[in-house]
């Protein structure tokens, strides 16, 4: 079976390409094989060179309890996720990056 790949290419908690966007899909039929990869062209801002890929999450990811789902594989990168209200703290633009 060939392995659909799936691009994040937004750090927004949903919506198109977003993460909860993507998972969703995985989970829409049974049987599949998927790979989600995060992309974008966006550049972390702080000075640690951390939070390349921060998401603040508004509530739980969609659970994957069907299908094959990799996340990253070919293309490893930083993702940390996050409580929104944690991004809304004074020290959140430190890990952010605009999408």
């Amino acid at each position: 079976m060939t392995r659909t790949t799936l691009i994040v290419s937004s750090n927004a908690d949903s919506g198109a390409g977003s993460l909860r966007q993507a998972l969703a899909e995985t989970q829409k039929n049974e049987g599949g094989q998927y790979e989600i990869v995060f992309q974008s062209t966006a550049q972390p801002n702080n000075s640690l060179t951390t939070g390349f890929f921060t998401i603040a999450l508004k509530s739980p990811l969609p659970v994957i309890y069907r299908n094959d789902v990799q996340i990253n594989v070919t293309s490893p990168r930083s993702v940390i996720l996050v409580p929104e209200q944690a991004s809304k703290s004074p020290n959140a633009s430190s890990g952010l990056m605009n999408s």
